[in-house]
This record gives C-alpha cells, sequence and structure tokens, in this order.
C-alpha cells in the first residue's frame, strides 16, 4: 500500500486496469543508479496509466467510490500494476463520464480506458500546442481548418492524434506508418499514408506539396524522431509562417541533432528557429 501524504491533493485508487508505456520500461533500462533515484530502491511496481475506484481522496472533484481514470504524473515506486496506486496533484486525474457504459457490445471497455492516459493527453497536447484545428493564436477560436502531418500514425500517441485531428476538424491528415498499418490509419481518419518502409518520408512530403500546388503543412508531430532529415527539410513542406514542429519523441543517435535539441529543449521547432 502506498504511504497516504499528511496534506497537499492525492487520490488513492484501487486499480480495476492498467497499461504500460515505454517509458514504464526504458527507464528500467537506464543505467545505475538512475532507476533508483526516479523510482526509488527496490522493488518498485511499473505502470502509470489506470482506470479504478477511489478509494480514498483529498481531490476537489473526487469523492470515495467514484469510477477514474487517469495517468500518474511520473515514475514512481507504486505504479499501476498493482492492487492499489497513489496519485498526486489534481491534474491527470478524472472521474469517468457518467455515460461512459463499460459494456463490449457498444464498443467500450474499461481496459481499453485504462490505455488512454500518457498516448491520448499526449496527442491531444501535441495537438492543442500545434494550435490546431482552432487558431486560437489569431484572437479566436474557428474550428475547423489546417493540414498536419503526423510522423508515427499507428502508434499508441499516432493513433490518437489522427482521431483527434479528424474529429476536431482538421482538413487534412497525412501520417506515415508501415504498409501493414496503413488501412488502420486510414480507417482512424488518415486523408493519406505514407509507407515509410517503401517510400522516403522527405520525398514523399516534398512531392505531396507539389501535387497540391504548393501547399504546406500548418504542423507536424513527429512521433517517432529517428531521422532529423524531416526536420531538416521541414521548410519545403511546413508553412515558414506559423507552421510549427513537434517533437514527441527523440531517438538518440550521432546524426539526429534536431532530436537532441528538441530534448533539451521540449516542445517545438519552427522553421528558421534552428
Amino acid at each position: 500500500m502506498p504511504p497516504i501524504p499528511k496534506s497537499g491533493i492525492y487520490t488513492l485508487v484501487r486499480v480495476i486496469s492498467s497499461a504500460l508505456n515505454p517509458a514504464d520500461y526504458k527507464v528500467m533500462d537506464y543505467p545505475r543508479p538512475i532507476p533508483r533515484i526516479v523510482m526509488g530502491p527496490s522493488p518498485v511496481t511499473p505502470g502509470a496509466d489506470f482506470v479504478g475506484r477511489v478509494w480514498q481522496t483529498t481531490h476537489p472533484d473526487l469523492k470515495a467510490g467514484d469510477l477514474c481514470w487517469g495517468k500518474l504524473l511520473t515514475p514512481t515506486k507504486y505504479g499501476t500494476c498493482a492492487e492499489f496506486t497513489l496519485h498526486t496533484g489534481e491534474h491527470g486525474i478524472a472521474k469517468v463520464p457518467d455515460g461512459y457504459l463499460p459494456l463490449t457490445s457498444q464498443g467500450r471497455s474499461l481496459d481499453e480506458l485504462a490505455g488512454v492516459g500518457i498516448a491520448g493527453l499526449t496527442a491531444l497536447h501535441a495537438l492543442k500546442r500545434a494550435d490546431l484545428p482552432y487558431n486560437r493564436s489569431k484572437g479566436k477560436e474557428t474550428r475547423g481548418g489546417g493540414k498536419l502531418f503526423i510522423n508515427g500514425g499507428s502508434g499508441g500517441t499516432g493513433t490518437f492524434a489522427v482521431q483527434m485531428a479528424k474529429a476536431m476538424g482538421c482538413d487534412t491528415v497525412v501520417a506515415s506508418c508501415s504498409a501493414a498499418n496503413s488501412e488502420l490509419v486510414k480507417s482512424l481518419g488518415a486523408d493519406e499514408v505514407i509507407d515509410y518502409r517503401s517510400q522516403d518520408v522527405v520525398d514523399s512530403l516534398k512531392q505531396w506539396s507539389k501535387r497540391n500546388g504548393g501547399q504546406q503543412f500548418d504542423a507536424i508531430i513527429d512521433n517517432v524522431g529517428n531521422n532529423a532529415d524531416i526536420y531538416w527539410n521541414c521548410h519545403e513542406y511546413l508553412k515558414s509562417s506559423g507552421g510549427i514542429y513537434i517533437g514527441v519523441a527523440v531517438e538518440f543517435s550521432s546524426d539526429t541533432d534536431c532530436a537532441l535539441n528538441t530534448f533539451l529543449a521540449p516542445g517545438d521547432c519552427q522553421p528558421g528557429l534552428r
């Protein structure tokens, strides 16, 4: 049982379903003593995403017995792959909507909801940071519009981003994935799919711009981060004024300077600000 804080906002959750993300196991691959510093001394329990029942809470929007879902804010010794987990703070946890029916016949389940936390909220944050499709930075909310490229459209964050972008009104969503996953990504709403295994992604993006009369993307969300050329050539397919490049994931190597820079200065990169 996780220790209960003596003050502050916290929620002790009895877990029904949990989900694993790369962050849950990649921390354990780091050289010692990093895992111990991040998660505490052994034994530790992995897991950040969850669905469960509120057991005890000081959260203003929750009470004991509520069905809740969310994610832990950081890796912890008391993860969600256990009977109980402890969520601290006000954000990252919410009551399951009353209209949500966890019935397989209706296409929804608590197991599926448990997998939304990190991937789903990352996708939503990326879209909001990209200012699509609402254009809030222009002083008014105008629903609809915008062209978006998602690198890595069939992964956890990518599948959420494709669906959210189309549901929120993006005009055009282009995504990269393997041929094996192309039909899945199209079924989620992608207007065009680039098979990164048989096509050069950078060349395909350049050709997309040419085919569409020189049009350029309003935003690029990179969920893979292993091809720095996508960033270094983005001036050819990403708007120079207002266009935004968001690096969600990075892969460290000697030739991925963009990925490293994005990691050191998390958020986004814009053309001309390299």
